[in-house]
Protein backbone atom coordinates (compact mmCIF):
# COMPACT_ATOMS: atom_id res chain seq x y z
CA UNK A 1 0.00 0.00 0.00
CA UNK A 2 1.09 3.62 -0.68
CA UNK A 3 2.24 5.22 2.04
CA UNK A 4 0.13 8.55 1.55
CA UNK A 5 -2.60 5.84 1.50
CA UNK A 6 -1.61 4.31 4.67
CA UNK A 7 -1.78 7.94 6.16
CA UNK A 8 -4.94 9.10 4.75
CA UNK A 9 -7.04 5.68 5.69
CA UNK A 10 -5.11 6.30 9.35
CA UNK A 11 -6.62 9.67 9.86
CA UNK A 12 -9.76 8.90 8.46
CA UNK A 13 -10.23 5.68 10.90
CA UNK A 14 -11.42 5.83 14.58
CA UNK A 15 -9.49 2.70 15.02
CA UNK A 16 -7.23 0.25 13.65
CA UNK A 17 -7.02 -3.12 14.68
CA UNK A 18 -4.83 -6.52 13.08
CA UNK A 19 -7.73 -9.49 13.43
CA UNK A 20 -8.43 -12.70 12.31
CA UNK A 21 -11.93 -13.65 10.71
CA UNK A 22 -13.47 -15.98 12.75
CA UNK A 23 -16.79 -16.28 10.56
CA UNK A 24 -18.42 -14.27 7.42
CA UNK A 25 -22.26 -13.75 7.97
CA UNK A 26 -24.76 -13.04 5.34
CA UNK A 27 -24.07 -11.30 2.59
CA UNK A 28 -26.56 -8.51 1.41
CA UNK A 29 -29.81 -8.97 -1.04
CA UNK A 30 -27.94 -6.68 -3.37
CA UNK A 31 -25.20 -4.15 -3.81
CA UNK A 32 -24.53 -0.81 -2.52
CA UNK A 33 -26.37 1.92 -3.87
CA UNK A 34 -29.08 4.08 -3.06
CA UNK A 35 -29.11 2.36 0.64
CA UNK A 36 -25.98 1.05 1.80
CA UNK A 37 -25.22 -2.76 1.96
CA UNK A 38 -23.08 -4.24 4.36
CA UNK A 39 -22.08 -7.85 5.40
CA UNK A 40 -20.95 -8.28 9.00
CA UNK A 41 -17.10 -10.66 9.76
CA UNK A 42 -16.57 -12.12 13.27
CA UNK A 43 -12.69 -11.72 14.21
CA UNK A 44 -10.65 -12.12 16.82
CA UNK A 45 -8.44 -9.12 18.03
CA UNK A 46 -4.86 -9.84 17.24
CA UNK A 47 -3.90 -6.37 18.02
CA UNK A 48 -5.07 -2.58 18.28
CA UNK A 49 -2.91 -0.54 16.24
CA UNK A 50 -4.80 2.35 17.37
CA UNK A 51 -7.67 1.86 19.84
CA UNK A 52 -11.22 3.05 19.76
CA UNK A 53 -12.78 5.04 22.53
CA UNK A 54 -14.05 3.66 23.86
CA UNK A 55 -11.87 0.56 24.82
CA UNK A 56 -12.69 -3.00 23.86
CA UNK A 57 -12.29 -5.33 26.40
CA UNK A 58 -13.64 -8.50 24.30
CA UNK A 59 -11.09 -10.49 22.54
CA UNK A 60 -13.98 -10.85 19.25
CA UNK A 61 -15.30 -7.51 17.64
CA UNK A 62 -18.21 -8.02 14.56
CA UNK A 63 -17.34 -5.47 12.11
CA UNK A 64 -19.82 -4.38 9.29
CA UNK A 65 -17.87 -4.20 5.74
CA UNK A 66 -19.65 -2.39 2.96
CA UNK A 67 -20.47 -4.27 -0.09
CA UNK A 68 -20.09 -2.61 -3.28
CA UNK A 69 -19.92 -3.82 -6.78
CA UNK A 70 -16.67 -3.59 -8.65
CA UNK A 71 -14.42 -2.94 -5.14
CA UNK A 72 -11.57 -4.05 -4.04
CA UNK A 73 -13.15 -6.30 -1.20
CA UNK A 74 -15.96 -7.44 -3.09
CA UNK A 75 -16.74 -10.82 -4.93
CA UNK A 76 -16.20 -9.59 -8.61
CA UNK A 77 -20.44 -11.48 -9.52
CA UNK A 78 -21.99 -11.81 -6.82
CA UNK A 79 -22.96 -9.26 -4.04
CA UNK A 80 -21.08 -10.29 -0.87
CA UNK A 81 -17.17 -10.03 0.03
CA UNK A 82 -14.20 -11.76 -1.66
CA UNK A 83 -13.63 -15.03 -0.23
CA UNK A 84 -10.02 -15.03 -1.06
CA UNK A 85 -9.74 -12.14 1.39
CA UNK A 86 -12.38 -12.88 3.81
CA UNK A 87 -12.06 -16.45 5.07
CA UNK A 88 -11.78 -18.34 8.90
CA UNK A 89 -8.06 -17.61 9.90
CA UNK A 90 -7.45 -14.72 7.56
CA UNK A 91 -5.43 -12.28 9.58
CA UNK A 92 -6.35 -9.12 8.22
CA UNK A 93 -5.96 -5.00 9.67
CA UNK A 94 -9.23 -3.01 9.73
CA UNK A 95 -9.45 0.43 9.38
CA UNK A 96 -12.97 1.46 11.56
CA UNK A 97 -15.42 3.76 12.59
CA UNK A 98 -17.88 3.43 15.14
CA UNK A 99 -20.97 4.47 13.74
CA UNK A 100 -25.20 3.49 15.14
CA UNK A 101 -23.16 1.53 17.44
CA UNK A 102 -21.23 -0.67 15.96
CA UNK A 103 -17.78 -0.71 14.44
CA UNK A 104 -17.88 -0.63 10.45
CA UNK A 105 -15.27 -0.40 7.87
CA UNK A 106 -15.92 2.71 5.97
CA UNK A 107 -14.09 2.17 2.94
CA UNK A 108 -14.98 -0.02 0.30
CA UNK A 109 -10.95 -0.64 -1.26
CA UNK A 110 -8.97 -0.31 1.27
CA UNK A 111 -10.70 -0.59 4.84
CA UNK A 112 -9.46 -4.57 5.09
CA UNK A 113 -6.09 -5.03 3.74
CA UNK A 114 -4.03 -8.55 4.01
CA UNK A 115 -1.94 -7.94 7.03
CA UNK A 116 2.00 -8.48 6.89
CA UNK A 117 4.66 -7.42 8.56
CA UNK A 118 5.58 -4.70 5.71
CA UNK A 119 2.38 -3.80 6.19
CA UNK A 120 1.62 -3.37 9.46
CA UNK A 121 4.88 -1.20 10.08
CA UNK A 122 4.03 1.28 7.64
CA UNK A 123 0.44 1.68 9.09
CA UNK A 124 2.40 2.01 12.99
CA UNK A 125 4.50 4.58 10.89
CA UNK A 126 1.62 6.26 9.55
CA UNK A 127 -0.06 6.48 13.11
CA UNK A 128 3.13 8.18 13.71
CA UNK A 129 2.84 10.71 11.12
CA UNK A 130 -0.65 11.55 12.29
CA UNK A 131 0.89 12.18 16.05
CA UNK A 132 3.56 14.39 14.80
CA UNK A 133 1.11 16.92 12.76
CA UNK A 134 -0.58 20.09 14.26
CA UNK A 135 -4.25 19.19 15.07
CA UNK A 136 -5.30 21.69 12.47
CA UNK A 137 -3.29 19.64 9.81
CA UNK A 138 -4.89 16.51 10.89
Amino acid sequence: MDPKLIERMCQQSEAVVVAAVKSVGTPPPAWSGVFAAHQPVQYQVVRWLKEPAPKIQQGTLTVFHPVVAKSLTADPNEPKLLETLFHPGAELILFLRFKDARFESFDENYGAVPSDARTQTAVVEGLKQIHRQPPSQR
